[in-house]
């Protein structure tokens, strides 16, 4: 029986992290307000960049659209095509594909998972593609793992493995009863791992841990 592979983007898929602390460090200076270190600014990448804003930087309830108005305006004509896949990545996308179905559940818009995955020739490895899109109320990491879900509904939940990051990867896929796999090679720290089920520190020991999987019926050859 197949596998669904859910990735993560930020952080795991993609090493997108300099194009976003670059657009944040400029939107902070544009409105004035002090740099975060960057091991702060680090924390942005994952959640949705409203929480991000509040949580790490105290910034007003009342003046976080005017922060993504900034941010936008500097990320989306720079910061989106900055970083580059993850070494091995694309080797790894390309064994997987073979044998298993691959989406992609991104806390980024969709708009924007969608440019990223096109820039950096990723796109033709996933079946689905799965951002954040307010207008559908798809907000938050259980809704949008929900979605990829909803695409697959011949693969039942053993058979799906969450890839990613952060800890909000993990509690997601825990919240829908499937597995994950924490890539401590992104922007997590290594407390946000510790429900995980299994971990990689590189892209490509994701093909040995699933050809272990082999030996209980999967279907990839090591």
């Amino acid at each position: 029986m197949k596998k669904l592979i859910l990735f993560d983007l930020d952080g795991t898929l993609v090493e997108t992290g300099p194009g976003i602390l670059d657009s944040l460090k400029k939107t902070f200076r544009e409105t004035k307000r002090a740099v975060p270190e960057d091991k702060v600014l680090e924390r942005f990448i994952g959640p949705r960049l409203e929480y991000s804003f509040q949580t790490y930087a105290d910034i007003p309830e009342e003046e976080i659209d005017l922060m993504l108005k900034v941010f936008r305006k500097f990320y989306n004509k720079e910061g989106i095509f900055m970083g580059k896949p993850y070494p091995g990545m694309v080797e790894t996308l390309q064994k997987l594909s073979e044998d298993c179905v691959l989406a992609v559940a991104s806390a980024k818009p969709q708009k924007n998972v969608t440019i990223v995955l096109d820039h950096f020739g990723l796109t033709k490895y996933f079946q689905t593609l799965v951002g954040s899109d307010v207008r559908l109320n798809r907000i938050h990491k259980n809704e949008i793992i929900t979605e990829v879900m909803k695409n697959h509904p011949d693969i039942v939940q053993e058979e799906m493995w969450m890839v990613g990051d952060r800890i909000y990867d993990i509690q997601g896929a825990k919240n829908l009863g499937i597995d994950s796999i924490a890539a401590l090679y992104g922007y997590g720290l290594d407390e946000e791992f510790i429900e995980a089920t299994h971990c990689i520190a590189t892209p490509v020991e994701l093909i040995s841990l699933l050809a272990k999987e082999n030996e209980k019926g999967y279907g990839i050859n090591g």
